[in-house]
Parts: C-alpha cells; structure tokens; sequence
C-alpha cells in the first residue's frame, strides 16, 4: 500500500485538493529525514504549520491563527468580521475559514467513531456561530494522530489493518480523509516504548 490514503466526498474535491495532500506528504517526509521523528508527533499549531505549508507549495495561501483587527472606519471591519479563525486559506480560487481540532486516539478503541462524530459536530458548532462574509466557506478540520498501548508479543500495525482504518474513517457522512502511515515509522514507539505511534489522519468537513 501507499504511505498516503485520500478519500474525498466527491470527484471535484479531488482535483481541487489532491496537490495539496500530496505536498503535505512530502513535507512530512521531509521533516522525517531531517529530524528522524514524524512531524504528526507535533502539537496541533505543528501540524497546521505543515497544512499552511502544504497549501503554499500546491499554488494556494494560508495564514495561521488568521484575525481581523477592529480598525476601519464606523469601528467595522473592512470585512464586516472580527474574530479569530485557526487557519485562513486561499486555493484553487476559493476562501476556507478553518477551525481546527487534535485528538490523540487509540486506533483499537470501540467507540472512536463516536468520539470522532462528538469532535465534528463541536467544531461545525463553533463555524455555524461565526457571522463569516459570504464568500468564505467554513470548515472543521479533526487531526488524528494515531497510537496503541502495547501488548505482549504486539506487532506494529500491517497494512490490511492501515487500510481498515482508514475505510471506517470514510464510512463518516460527508468528509475528505487523509491517511498517512508510512511504513518507516510504523514501528516506532514512545520514548517510554508502551505505545505504538503508527500514523495520522486529517478528517476535512465542510459546513454548509
């Protein structure tokens, strides 16, 4: 199998956003080679940095902890909004107002689809209550870096079970998923060697 899974809602997104995916894997490979650690261990500002950058090399813009500062005229933005979204990006001719949320989850758990499902219904939630101009279209963005607790005679996770994940992930109503476990960090562990860190998925939900 490949390092890289996409799965997208529809044939549009994927012409639209498959560069993106692509530049964000090579940047992970990239971090790799230099630091001999994923760059997915990161915390969530880390790994909107690396979406931003994606979005740069694909032909787009981003702009991180984006805010529209009070100071036009009459005490209105020139915007009409103020406030403070996680990620502002610009691709593909379209503007994405992004709010943005990390989860550490064990990939074994039972109920992660419905702890995924509780994490996109807070972030939709948050967009629906932001007045946005309407050319900006919101949208949730659920990191998932992926880990296990070790167990005797464990082995790191095959590619049958990388493809599993990532088929329940695509089960979810209306998303793009990213998935990406590479087969060089696979068998990495934690510095306390009790869990397996095999990879990381991105669950991309547009809010109508």
């Amino acid at each position: 199998m490949t390092d890289l899974l996409c799965h997208f809602s529809d044939d549009a997104q994927r012409v639209v956003w498959q560069p993106c995916w692509q530049a964000w894997e090579s940047l992970q490979q990239t971090f790799l080679q230099a630091h001999h650690e994923p760059a997915f261990w990161q915390a969530k500002t880390g790994n909107l940095s690396l979406l931003a950058q994606a979005v740069a090399r694909a032909g787009g813009c981003a702009v991180q902890d984006f805010q529209t500062l009070n100071t036009a005229v009459r005490g209105k933005t020139a915007d009409g909004w103020q406030g403070r979204l996680d990620v502002w990006l610009q691709f593909h001719g379209q503007i994405h107002a992004i709010q943005a949320s990390q989860q550490w989850l064990d990939w074994r758990r039972q109920d992660k689809q419905q702890m995924i499902r509780h994490e996109l219904q807070q972030l939709r939630q948050t967009l629906q209550q932001l007045q946005l101009p309407p050319l900006w279209q919101p949208a949730g963005l659920l990191i998932i870096p992926w880990f296990s607790r070790r167990k005797e005679n464990d082995s790191p996770l095959s590619d049958e079970q990388c493809l599993q994940l990532h088929a329940e992930l695509c089960q979810l109503p209306e998303v793009d998923v990213v998935s990406y476990f590479p087969a060089a960090t696979r068998q990495f562990c934690s510095a306390d060697e009790e869990r397996w860190l095999p990879g990381c998925s991105l669950i991309w939900q547009a809010v109508r």
